[in-house]
């Protein structure tokens, strides 16, 4: 991996190896770990979905009713919340999908998570949350509806 020079001691590769293993260490390997142990970042998706990242500011953390069960294949999620908007709608979706997958993924479990907020006025939000890919899938209140499939 490192070119070490002909003319150096035993004694200089060690400690060279041990300054190299340390200097990885301490810059890379932990926020790895870290990050992939806590999964996506729900701003990060929506920000790729074209969603204004403080969306989430706007969402009361009380005002979401969640439940979660386990099911074949998939841990499924029912959101219930009001609201006129499916941008906020879809933020409620990926929010409580995401957090929903961190708790399996902190628990061992691989299981693919589906979450679906019924938001008022016709508006449904599905994220739907993989270990590498996210399907969004919603209707609006005028009835269009939309898919996007994305990478976590």
């Amino acid at each position: 991996m490192f070119c070490i020079p002909n003319g150096l001691t035993s004694a200089s590769k060690a400690i060279r190896v041990v300054v190299l293993t340390l200097l990885c260490v301490a810059l890379g390997t932990p926020q790895g770990l870290r990050a992939q142990a806590n999964g996506p970042d729900a701003s990060r998706v929506l920000r790729r979905l074209g969603i204004p990242a403080t969306t989430l500011a706007t969402i009361p953390q009380h005002g979401v009713k969640v439940e979660c069960r386990p099911g074949a294949g998939a841990s499924v999620c029912e959101l219930r919340f009001r609201t006129d908007s499916d941008q906020v709608c879809r933020a409620v979706a990926i929010r409580e999908g995401l957090r929903h997958k961190r708790v399996l993924v902190q628990a061992g479990d691989s299981q693919a998570v589906v979450a679906r907020a019924t938001c008022g006025s016709g508006i449904v939000a599905v994220f739907q949350a993989g270990s590498r890919r996210g399907i969004m899938s919603y209707k609006d209140a005028r009835g269009n509806t939309a898919r996007r499939e994305f990478p976590l």
